[in-house]
């Protein structure tokens, strides 16, 4: 059995949506709204639209933007396993997401996770108790 990989925007827009709805799932749909219809951008295209995002989020909240761009780069870190390490505290939230991004596809485009499927067997518990007989 294959293990599939999420995508990166995948991981992106879940990291988003977990963010935008730490502040409540009405916030969240109310954010959601007003970056469509203020700024044009549907929620699906906000991995190719980042920068607008970020602009977009700057424009509804000012400062408080910050907190925001945070929570969706911590979920980010934690979404992907910690699979990539930034060592530089001097991005922008977009360029941080850009440079996350390249690191978690260099990481995961040559690699092929495979599970194997677990299998029971009573022998090896039925061996071990009758030994004790």
């Amino acid at each position: 059995m294959l293990t599939t990989i999420a995508s990166f925007d995948t991981l992106l827009l879940r990291s988003i949506d977990e963010a935008l709805n730490s502040m409540g799932e009405s916030v969240s749909q109310s954010i959601y709204f007003h970056i469509e219809d203020k700024f044009g951008i549907v929620k699906d295209e906000i991995p190719v639209k980042l920068q607008e995002f970020q602009e977009g989020l700057k424009e509804m909240f000012g400062a408080g933007a910050q907190f925001i761009e945070i929570l969706i780069m911590k979920n980010l870190h934690m979404n992907t396993g910690g699979l990539v390490k930034i060592k530089t505290e001097q991005f922008r939230f977009a360029e941080y997401v850009n440079a996350f991004k390249k690191g978690y596809q260099t990481n995961v485009s040559n690699q092929t996770f495979e599970r194997q499927p677990t299998k029971l067997s009573i022998f090896p518990v039925f061996t071990v108790s009758a030994a004790k007989l």
